[in-house]
């Protein structure tokens, strides 16, 4: 069965935003990191030239709050966006 490469574009954004894509990855050794710059990208051709664009990591050790940090940075995004005047 031949798949079109429209298709596959889709079900590629599909997964991206149901999944995530991880462009950053702990290295062997366990000391750095590797970024994966054809999944930035990838990412990168799916959105509008004028669109602003940031990436955040957060790393630390257990239970330090980077789930509560990146729960507030997407509580004020949701807000922003219901928001536009800041009211």
């Amino acid at each position: 069965m031949r798949v079109e490469r429209s298709h596959i574009c889709s079900l590629c954004r599909h997964v991206i935003l149901r999944w995530g894509l991880q462009i950053i990855t702990v290295n062997e050794t366990g000391d750095g990191f590797t970024l994966h710059e054809q999944k930035i990208a990838f990412v990168l051709k799916q959105i509008p030239a004028d669109m602003k664009v940031s990436i955040v990591s957060v790393v630390g050790a257990f239970r330090t709050g980077k789930s509560f940090l990146l729960d507030m940075f997407l509580r004020y995004l949701r807000y922003y966006d219901e928001h536009p005047d800041g009211t």
